[in-house]
């Protein structure tokens, strides 16, 4: 499952980054908390394919579809 697709109010684990991200994207998201094994909950889907909203750690982050398409996570 990607990340993209959790739905609100749900927990999810990071699993794995796609190949596609390059390695600014990667680490962008690593500096904000997304890394793999880590807990994140979808907070907030807002309408026409806007970012996400997400908690990672004690953060909330708006992600764009691009992104979160790209970061696999296993639903808890």
């Amino acid at each position: 499952m990607i990340l993209w697709d959790l739905s609100p109010q749900k927990t999810a684990k990071i699993q794995s980054f796609h190949e596609t991200l390059t390695h600014e994207q990667k680490t962008r998201l690593q500096d904000l908390g997304f890394v793999i094994g880590e807990s994140v909950i979808c907070i907030r889907h807002l309408p026409f394919s806007s970012p996400r909203v997400y908690q990672v750690q004690s953060a909330v982050y708006a992600v764009e579809k691009e992104l979160a398409e790209k970061v696999t996570v296993l639903p808890l």
